[in-house]
């Protein structure tokens, strides 16, 4: 058997990314509060329900946890790999997707399923595109659903017709390759390219969820699935700062913070989610203090799921190389 790849570094991001992300960040931020109230808003803050914050970050874990058991059940068809090892791959890549700026986390979190999770780069990188695909999909479910209940918004067509065909296309392409064999079979056109095309077939080798439709439709029931914790834990905020709309609003503000941050400008979306949320907020009727809030409250609890669980773990693991180190 020819020898495996060494696994992948990560490269650091380079100085400039994180100025530019930095004034990105506190850009939006200054332009989301400059016509708000400060002293209203920490008002806002200040009279946050406990049981509903607690609620709201239980539904940004519920979704982490069914997220890691559908990369596991992935993975499991490359090699074993236990919860452990998958939920330390997730945890990581979540803190790094929502530190590092410019796809920084996507890098990492291949890196992660070599090192971590032992597989293949081929095999984590198809792991990795293939549930883009699927969030791309649920994303167009989002639209498709809030152009349906919510009330109308000027991007929303828009961000429909750009979010949709990308999918479609991507759908298609990622079904094409799908059809390319790892033992060569029609596929012998693409080893011309050589080692280039050798890593393209084996990685559409392990595109075996679009070949599968039970796999396929069970892997998007999860991406809708997660959709609608995320939209739940949204609603738990509102209440969390007794803030009263209708459910059918809830589409319209998930949708806009997610579009916003399709392209990870600055670490963890941070200006970008604030800005889109209070826009959106406001457009409803949402007093602009309140709905300032609602945006700060909500990218917290969600960042404090992210990005906390991940600080933990490497503080632990750094601790036991300690210990162990010391023995």
């Amino acid at each position: 058997m020819p020898a495996s790849p060494p696994p992948p570094s990560v490269a650091p991001v380079p100085r400039w990314g994180w100025f530019v992300a930095t004034l990105v960040a506190v850009g939006l931020l200054v332009w989301s509060a400059r016509r708000v109230d400060l002293g209203a808003v920490a008002g806002e803050l200040a009279r946050v329900r406990p049981g509903w914050l607690l609620l709201a970050l239980a539904g940004y874990a519920f979704t982490i946890a069914i997220w890691t058991a559908l990369w596991r059940s992935w993975a499991q068809s490359v090699r074993p790999t236990g919860w452990g090892a998958m939920a330390g791959v997730t945890l990581l890549l979540l803190l790094g997707a929502n530190t590092l700026p410019f796809f920084g986390g996507h890098a990492l979190g291949v890196a992660l399923l070599v090192r971590s999770a032992g597989l293949p780069l081929a095999a984590a990188l198809s792991i990795l595109t293939v549930d883009q695909l699927l969030e791309g999909l649920a994303k167009v479910a989002c639209l498709l659903t809030a152009a349906a209940v919510s009330p109308v918004a000027p991007w929303l067509t828009g961000a429909l017709a750009v979010i949709g065909a990308g999918a479609a296309l991507v759908l298609i392409g990622m079904r094409v390759a799908a059809r390319l064999r790892r033992d060569g079979r029609g596929a012998e056109w693409i080893l011309r390219f050589g080692r280039l095309g050798g890593f393209v077939r084996d990685w559409a080798g392990h595109l075996g969820v679009l070949r599968d439709g039970r796999r396929f439709a069970l892997g998007l029931a999860v991406a809708l699935t997660v959709k609608a914790g995320e939209a739940a834990a949204l609603f738990c905020v509102q209440r969390a700062l007794d803030v009263s709309l209708p459910l059918s609003h809830l589409p319209l503000v998930l949708c806009a913070t997610q579009v916003a941050g399709m392209l990870p400008v600055s670490p963890g979306n941070l200006g970008v989610y604030e800005a889109a949320a209070m826009v959106t907020y406001a457009g409803l009727g949402v007093p602009d203090a309140t709905a300032l809030g609602l945006a700060l409250l909500q990218h917290a609890a969600y960042l404090g799921v992210v990005i906390f669980p991940g600080l933990g773990l490497l503080v632990w693991r750094s601790l036991r190389r300690g210990a162990e180190a010391g023995r």
